[in-house]
Order: structure tokens, then sequence, then C-alpha cells
């Protein structure tokens, strides 16, 4: 029996709130609202420069500890979304797409989390190689940094088309039009986001991508589908 749209709106509207809550947290560190970082010398060498900000990564750490953990559950909560329309909807491939990219989405989060706390926690030892072991955790963050970006990237791409077929396969039970094109445009900027992380463009440009869908086009997308979709809607396999 397919899952009433109860089930369906519940968690479309925890995704909402989620997606918002994590997407303040993230712009509060984006552009430092909570207090601009150290000033650090032009002369001063690598592990001098790292370690004069240290102090202020690790005041900031709570607030970036506990986004990226809401951004693992609003991941979860997608590929749980995902199950939740596959089934409503008779299409495989949503429930695919959408697990595939949440559970791709969720690693990236919590490979960060694992990372950077430990860091915080042990910045280094008092074994006379603080130097080395500076360098060392700062170019080994940035390889898991690495990582973790394009596990994100990863799961834009499946999200992206994702919700694309959602959109497509609920058009004929009861959501509008232009929901479906609300799809397409999420998808655009999920797109655009990968392109802009592929080429390394630094600067607000990537946050702000980040903010338009998770704070804005994906509470409303997950909003609207609570509201509007139908009590009991009859599986119509061949929507397209």
């Amino acid at each position: 029996m397919p899952p009433t749209s109860n089930a369906i709106s519940r968690v479309a509207w925890l995704l909402a709130i989620l997606s918002v809550a994590a997407t303040v947290l993230t712009l509060v560190l984006a552009f430092d609202l909570t207090g601009a970082p150290p000033t650090v010398s032009e002369t001063a060498d690598f592990p001098t420069a790292i370690l004069s900000t240290q102090a202020f990564v690790q005041s900031r750490w709570p607030i970036d500890f506990l986004g990226s953990l809401l951004f693992a559950v609003v991941f979860g909560l997608i590929a749980l979304l995902g199950a939740l329309l596959s089934g409503r909807t008779g299409r495989v491939e949503v429930l695919g797409l959408l697990m595939a990219g949440g559970i791709l989405g969720m690693a990236s989060q919590l490979t960060y989390v694992g990372a950077h706390q430990v860091a915080v926690a042990m910045p280094y030892c008092d074994c006379g190689f603080k130097t080395e072991e500076i360098i060392s955790q700062t170019w080994g963050l940035m390889l898991i940094d690495g990582v973790a970006d394009w596990l994100l990237n990863g799961a834009a791409v499946l999200l992206a088309s994702g919700v694309v077929y959602a959109g497509a396969a609920l058009a004929g039970q009861g959501m509008p039009a232009a929901w479906r094109t609300l799809s397409w445009a999420m998808a655009f900027v999920l797109l655009l986001g990968v392109v802009v992380s592929g080429i390394g463009i630094d600067g607000p440009v990537g946050p702000l991508l980040i903010a338009v869908v998770t704070g804005l086009l994906l509470p409303i997308w997950a909003v609207w589908l609570a509201e509007r979709l139908p009590d009991d809607a009859p599986v119509d396999a061949a929507t397209t």
C-alpha cells in the first residue's frame, strides 16, 4: 500500500525546518557574523599563520558542528522522502536517486565533522614537533575536505536528478505544474553549485548558492509538497 500524504507531509515539513536552520548556521559562519578572523601578518610563516587562527576556529566550532550535523539529518530526511515518494508513485528511480544522493550527502557531512572535531580537540601535542604537526594536520584536513566536497558534489548531481524525476512522477497526482517548474529550478542551482565547486571559484558565490537551495528552494519545495499532495492518490507509473 502506498504511503499516505500524512507520512510524506510530516517528513517534508521536518526537512524544510531543519534545512532552514542548518542554512542559517552556515551563513553565520560564511559571513563571519560571530566576529572577524584575526589579522595575520603577511610576513608570518605558514605554521605561525595557522596557529594564530586556532582560537578563532575553536570558538566557531560549536556552530560549525551543529550546522554540519543538521545538514546530515537533512540529507537523511531526503533519503527517507525518496523512499516514501517512490512508494507513492511506483517509481523506483525516485528512490534510487534521492536515496543515493542523501547517503552521499550524509557521508560528506559526517566526514567533515569527524576530521575537524579531532583537529579542534587536539591541534598538536607537546612533543617538540609543533611545526611539523601543524603542517601535517593542515594538509590532512585539506585532503579530507576535498573528499567531503566531492561527496557533496556527487550528492548534488543525484539530488538534482531526483527532484526533477519526483516532479515528473507527481505531475499526475495532484501537484501543480509550478511545483514541477520549481523542481527544475532547484536542479539547475544545484548543478550550478557543482560547476562553481569544480572550477574552484572562491568568495561568497558558493555559500550563496547553497543558501538559495537549502534555505529557500528546498524548503518551499518541501512545504509545497506537504500542503498540496492529495490524500490517497492512485499510483500512476506511466506519468512522465
